[in-house]
């Protein structure tokens, strides 16, 4: 009887240290969903009444929860994800690296797929820029043979055309001073007229005197 009421006795001062046993290896498992990854941290219950404190810590990232045997908690693509399990009697960690291979985030093709077309119109675009300012310049330098053209017309009529001088010598006046001759009326040929015929004259006989 003795024997019966100490083990009551410590049972209740310990209440777990009599059927508790040592926390057995967690498992770390990862689930990836587009953006965020999924984390489960898991230990396998050797009794249905087997209950633990899970630990999930990824970064400045943690989440805890007692009296479990699962646990779940979101965290990023990138980094390394701790699980820490612990009872009355003992302490486990298990730690990994969050990989999510053969999966390609949505937001990431997106991004890519966005990017492709962006750099398509930048090239359509540069191509169209090139193109436009090429055909700026034959139009100017067009333009500026036309206007050559023009100006060489206008310098060969001008060197064509005679200069005046703008101060005449004094033999130039004089030149310019004289009357210009009067052109002179052509008169019309008459026909000629036709001369009077000669009368044959008689001659004089000398007069017999009486």
């Amino acid at each position: 009887m003795e024997v019966f009421k100490r083990r009551n006795q410590i049972r209740r001062a310990c209440p777990f240290s009599s059927f508790s046993e040592p926390v057995p290896q967690p498992i770390l498992s990862f689930e990836c969903r587009n953006k965020n990854v999924s984390v489960k941290c898991e230990v396998k219950q050797k009794t249905k009444g087997d209950l633990f404190t899970i630990e999930l810590t990824q970064d400045k990232i943690k989440k805890i929860q007692k009296n479990t045997s699962k646990l779940e908690m979101h965290v990023r693509n990138t980094g390394t994800v701790r699980c820490v399990v612990k009872n009355q009697v003992s302490e486990k960690m298990a730690e990994k690296p969050v990989k999510c291979s053969g999966q390609l985030d949505l937001y990431l093709i997106l991004s890519i797929a966005g990017g492709a077309i962006f750099f398509v119109i930048f090239v359509i675009l540069l191509i169209y820029c090139i193109r436009k300012k090429k055909a700026e310049r034959r139009a100017d330098d067009e333009e500026e043979r036309m206007i050559r053209a023009r100006q060489l017309d206008s310098e060969m009529v001008v060197r064509e055309l005679p200069q005046t001088p703008c101060n005449p010598t004094p033999k130039q006046l004089r030149v310019q001073q004289r009357p210009l001759p009067q052109p002179q009326v052509q008169q019309q040929a008459l026909p000629p007229r036709p001369r009077p015929r000669t009368q044959q004259r008689t001659p004089n006989h000398p007069r017999e005197r009486p």
